[in-house]
């Protein structure tokens, strides 16, 4: 009988050393897996914000001139609104794929550009790695994020004469490059009465003001950093308006002053705005961008809102 006990006990040892080595066999395969999941996910992390991926084949002069159609550039607000996409993604995303359209290029139908990219859009958008995008959309995104008013305003159009092209007591064009590209490198707004200190000169932003005063190059000149950190520069002023000072706090559509043709190369024989933008950004120290795209969008996209909910 003590034999059987003694053979008995002996196997009941046994017996909870292996469950004992099969819990921490169990455990052990549990802290493994858990490390390979924690591994797994740092390498989605990583590679989904930094990794490889395709890679942005722009040169700066071409982001920086930014000659997409504003054909192109209204269907593509439409189609955001109609398949429910943030616009200033879409806008970088696209651009991003045409290269920042280093020549002006004929616009796509519709219908191409609806099948081509908004059908195949996410497929697109993963091909970039975020951080490759990144630095694109931020110029793309805090422009239109900042820009609230168009910085003209002729107090003697109403609103209906400014819906059109040829009611606006304004005129301008795409002028990037050419031989007026000197300081801000923008976009030259013109008085069609060619009267100094007729129209109005808004902020386009919120912001603060960086830079007032007058030079050759500019004339009276004002210089406005908005919230976004970008820089928004207004030229050849005829005057100020008043109480504006250094460290001034701006709000979109607040007087700035009035239209003139002080300063800039030889004598400006025109009544112009300059308006140049300085987009916060680590592509390129002192980095200046076309305006003219976003000039559009900001006067007519009103216009193209009523016509996407129609």
């Amino acid at each position: 009988m003590v034999m059987g006990g003694k053979r008995y006990a002996g196997a009941r040892r046994r017996d909870r050393l292996r469950l004992k080595k099969g819990r921490w066999g169990e455990r052990a395969l549990a802290r493994g897996l858990a490390v390979i999941l924690i591994i797994s996910a740092a390498a989605y992390v990583v590679n989904k914000l930094a990794g490889p991926g395709k890679k942005v084949e722009a040169p700066l002069e071409a982001v920086a001139a930014f000659q997409i159609p504003i054909k192109t550039l209204r269907e593509l607000f439409y189609l955001s609104k109609k398949y429910d996409v943030y616009f200033p993604e879409l806008l970088t995303l696209y651009s991003v794929e045409n290269g920042f359209y280093p020549a002006k290029t004929v616009s796509p139908v519709l219908a191409d550009l609806e099948r081509q990219f908004i059908f195949n859009y996410e497929k697109i958008k993963g091909q970039y790695s975020e951080k490759e995008l990144a630095p694109y959309y931020g110029v793309i995104a805090g422009i239109l994020e900042d820009m609230k008013r168009f910085p003209v305003y002729d107090p003697a159009v109403t609103a209906a004469e400014a819906q059109t092209t040829s009611g606006a007591g304004y005129m301008y064009g795409d002028s990037w490059g050419g031989e007026r590209a000197e300081q801000g490198g923008g976009t030259d707004i013109y008085d069609r009465e060619n009267l100094r200190g007729r129209l109005h000169v808004l902020s386009a932003t919120d912001g603060m003001v960086e830079k007032i005063g007058w030079n050759e190059a500019g004339g009276y000149h004002m210089g406005i950093r908005a919230p976004s950190g970008s820089y928004y520069y207004y030229a050849y002023f005829d005057s100020f308006a008043d109480e504006l000072a250094l460290g001034a706090r701006i709000t979109a559509g607040q007087l700035l002053g009035y239209m003139g043709a002080s300063g800039g190369p030889g004598s400006l024989s025109q009544v112009r705005l300059r308006f140049g933008i300085s987009p916060a950004t680590s592509l390129k120290r002192d980095f200046w961008i076309n305006p003219y795209a976003f000039l559009r969008f900001l006067e007519e996209s009103g216009q193209w809102l009523a016509l996407a909910a129609s």
